[in-house]
């Protein structure tokens, strides 16, 4: 069964980033795509993701309000929730943290050193040498 990961970003460059990054990591997923913090909310009304990644600076919502809803809801409270974003700052990552991520992640300068911040990230929630 392939994984279901759900990215937040508006930017939609950074999809295509994140896609070419997550590649060589999980050679089958389906990645489902919101725009913005309100739209990734109502989406995961209705969507039960294994993976989700959200942006910090989304217009309207930011990424760690729709992390602070998504661990409210009883159904998606589980699902490892990471932070993603050009710039993590201690104050960023603390809250993160405090509110329930499973971590959070910079954005690299290239493909191959987002992937292998990806894969360092994703090892211990999956359980498996990704």
């Amino acid at each position: 069964m392939k994984m279901h990961v759900f990215f937040t970003d508006d930017d939609r460059d950074e999809l295509k980033i994140f896609l070419e990054a997550m590649a060589p990591i999980m050679q089958s997923f389906k990645c489902t795509y919101a725009t913005e913090g309100e739209q990734a909310i109502e989406m995961l009304k209705y969507l039960t993701p294994d993976l989700i990644f959200v942006d910090v600076n989304l217009p309207g919502i930011n990424g760690l309000r729709v992390l602070e809803a998504t661990k409210r809801s009883d159904r998606l409270r589980d699902i490892p929730f990471f932070v993603y974003s050009v710039h993590i700052t201690d104050e960023i990552r603390k809250e993160a943290m405090e509110l329930g991520a499973a971590g959070c992640i910079q954005k690299g300068d290239t493909i191959q050193e987002l992937t292998d911040t990806l894969r360092e990230a994703l090892e211990p929630v999956l359980h498996v040498h990704v």
